[in-house]
């Protein structure tokens, strides 16, 4: 729900309604029956913290039950959702793609190093990461809500959310935008004494960039909201993170 709203946000829409799609195995069985009912509590818990002075109605959505094995193995708990937003006007949306060289960008939100379940546990899966990235309802609504702000008021050129992969897929995925044809890139500076959790938490937040000459009136309406410069857009399709190459488009 988090992220589905985060997405929302992302473009400047405001979050209005979500919808789902429920998968499960077998609902007589105890534990199957338990993820169920913890994921439907987890959903009605995420669209009261995150729709404001009422939640977000679930207003419509499918749910499959019995998906097993002959041999009586169940899928994976699988809930699904997706947000529905609205936009007053469509000229004041934004995108992913990085929009020009010489701006800033802004970091929104903190890591926590939690990796259970996530993209880089299954790159490392010898490591053993249990604890699951947990979601901090309260900050997350103070991130949305400044986000959109910020958005609407015209100060972002693009946003995306950190999700799947953490900061660095989401980086890339500014530097590449929606068509995979990168133009500009970025240079970063990130903490070296945390550096993994930087790269890879799927804690939640956003990367904005910002132009240049707005961003100090911008960061002086964050409040409480975790914000901070971590680089610049280059007129060049690469990403470096403390002077060190990570990541250059093939121009060819």
């Amino acid at each position: 729900v988090a992220e589905a709203v985060r997405n929302v946000i992302a473009v400047g829409g405001t979050p209005i309604a979500l919808t789902d799609c429920l998968n499960y195995g077998n609902p007589e069985n105890p534990d199957v029956f338990f993820d169920i009912q913890s994921g439907i509590q987890g959903i009605a818990d995420a669209a009261t913290a995150l729709g404001g002075a009422e939640p977000l109605p679930v207003i419509s959505g499918n749910v499959s039950l019995y998906n097993e094995s002959k041999t009586g193995s169940s899928v994976c708990p699988s809930p699904v959702v997706l947000a529905l937003g609205t936009l007053a006007d469509f000229r004041q949306s934004v995108t992913m793609a990085m929009k020009a060289a010489g701006s800033t960008i802004v970091w929104v939100g903190s890591p926590r190093p939690q990796f259970g379940g996530t993209v880089i546990a299954d790159v490392f899966p010898e490591a053993k990461f249990s604890a699951v990235p947990a979601v901090d309802f309260e900050r997350e609504k103070q991130q949305n809500d400044w986000c959109l702000a910020a958005i609407q008021a015209g100060h972002i050129l693009s946003c995306h959310d950190i999700a799947a992969g953490g900061l660095i897929v989401t980086v890339l995925e500014m530097v590449r935008g929606a068509t995979g044809q990168a133009r500009f890139g970025c240079a970063l500076t990130l903490p070296a004494d945390s550096l993994f959790t930087a790269c890879f938490s799927e804690a939640g937040g956003y990367i904005l960039e910002v132009p240049s000459h707005a961003v100090d009136a911008l960061l002086a309406t964050a409040g409480s909201v975790s914000v901070q410069i971590i680089g610049e857009t280059v007129d060049s399709p690469y990403i470096s993170i403390n002077s060190q190459l990570v990541y250059e488009y093939n121009l060819k």
